[in-house]
C-alpha cells in the first residue's frame, strides 16, 4: 500500500486529532515517494551503466593491447571498455556523493569550528566537480 493511500484512510476513518496531524504526515509521505522515485531512478542508471561495463570487459577479455581510445594498454580487442568507462555520468555522481559524504563526516568528527564552513565547502565542490 503506497503510504499517499495510508494517509487518506486514515483521514476517512479519523485516526488523526487533527487535519493539521494530516496535513503534516501526507506532506512527509510526498517528499518520502519523491526521494524513493530519485532513488530509484539513481540506481537503474547504475545498473544500465554497470551492464554496459561488463559487456564491454566481457567482450574482449582475452586480449591485452594499447588502447586508441585513452592511450593506455588495457583488457580489450577496440576502445569499447574505456569508452564506457568514460560515459558513467551516474557512477561520477555516486562516487562523488559518496566522497563528500566521507568529508563531511570527517567535518563531524572534528572539534574545530574554524574550519567546519571550509570542510564544508570542500565537500560541495567534490559534489559539483562532477556536474561540470
Amino acid at each position: 500500500m503506497r503510504i499517499k493511500n495510508l494517509v487518506e484512510m486514515i483521514k476517512h476513518n479519523g485516526l488523526l486529532t487533527s487535519m493539521a496531524q494530516l496535513e503534516k504526515l501526507y506532506r512527509i509521505a510526498i517528499e518520502n515517494e519523491e526521494k524513493l522515485a530519485e532513488s530509484e531512478a539513481r540506481c537503474a542508471a547504475l545498473a544500465a551503466e554497470n551492464a554496459r561495463l561488463k559487456s564491454a570487459i566481457e567482450k574482449h577479455a582475452d586480449s591485452y593491447i594499447m588502447c586508441g581510445y585513452c592511450r593506455t594498454e588495457r583488457d580489450g580487442k577496440n576502445d569499447d571498455v574505456c569508452e564506457v568507462l568514460d560515459s558513467t555520468p551516474a557512477t561520477k555522481a555516486f562516487l562523488a556523493e559518496v566522497r563528500a559524504q566521507g568529508v563531511e563526516m570527517f567535518a563531524d568528527s572534528l572539534l574545530c569550528p574554524d574550519l567546519d564552513d571550509t570542510i564544508r565547502e570542500f565537500a560541495d565542490e567534490l559534489r559539483k566537480g562532477v556536474q561540470s
